[in-house]
């Protein structure tokens, strides 16, 4: 699954998730069945704002289609959160092998060290051809900079980022993987509840269904 393309394994197994004009087509046509009784038909196009004129329209899916969890399974879910519990590990685990920080004096001598003759080695390998590609860019100033001190400060950074990822896993996990039975497909159920919220709101014959989306 990748993050912002979100598609119906359930209704379709070989739909593809870069095909958002037939998944948003074949999402309307489930809408057109749905209210067909009614003489209704999905709304195709919906005005990009409220003050959008009829001529500045946009397509868009008939109800929400965004993932309530953002995992397929509770395997997939342990496993991202196995990586990132040991991604911080490593992190402090680097970091404090290689800095100095309140060490007796011969250690601290020689981290300092180490760390001078690590830059000077980053350095010697840090591109000098064409910087047009970001990566050897990143790599070309972090080595003129200070190679060793930026990677270090690349480190910490990285494992804020894996904290606050960390965070937001457990708050997954509690809401969608702890439970002492087997864990119901969340995105299947969501797509049908938001379904049934849709059909809830079914106008009378004499209405015309405004374009909504539900959640």
């Amino acid at each position: 699954m990748r993050k912002g393309q979100a598609y119906l394994t359930f209704m379709n197994s070989e739909a593809e998730p870069t095909d958002t004009v037939d998944l948003l087509e074949k999402l309307h046509q489930v809408v057109d069945r749905m209210l067909e009784r009614f003489g209704l038909a999905s709304e195709r196009y919906f005005p990009q704002n409220a003050l959008a004129t009829s001529q500045i329209k946009t397509r868009r899916s008939p109800f929400d289609i965004t993932r309530p969890n953002q995992h397929e399974t509770k395997a997939e879910f342990q496993h991202e959160y196995k990586a990132v519990k040991d991604g911080i590990e490593f992190c402090g685990k680097l970091f404090g092998c290689l800095v100095a920080h309140g060490d007796e004096d011969e250690r601290k001598s020689a981290l300092v060290g180490l760390g001078g003759i690590l830059t000077g080695k980053i350095k010697d390998r840090a591109p000098i051809g064409d910087l047009n590609q970001s990566h050897t860019l990143v790599q070309k100033i972090m080595a003129d900079v200070g190679g060793f001190s930026s990677t270090m400060v690349a480190v910490l950074t990285l494992r804020t980022a894996l904290s606050d990822r960390l965070q937001e896993l457990e708050n997954q996990r509690d809401k969608f993987w702890n439970v002492p039975y087997r864990a119901p497909d969340y995105y299947a159920r969501a797509i049908a509840l938001r379904l049934a919220k849709l059909y809830a709101k079914k106008p009378t014959n004499c209405q015309r269904m405004a374009p909504q989306r539900f959640r």
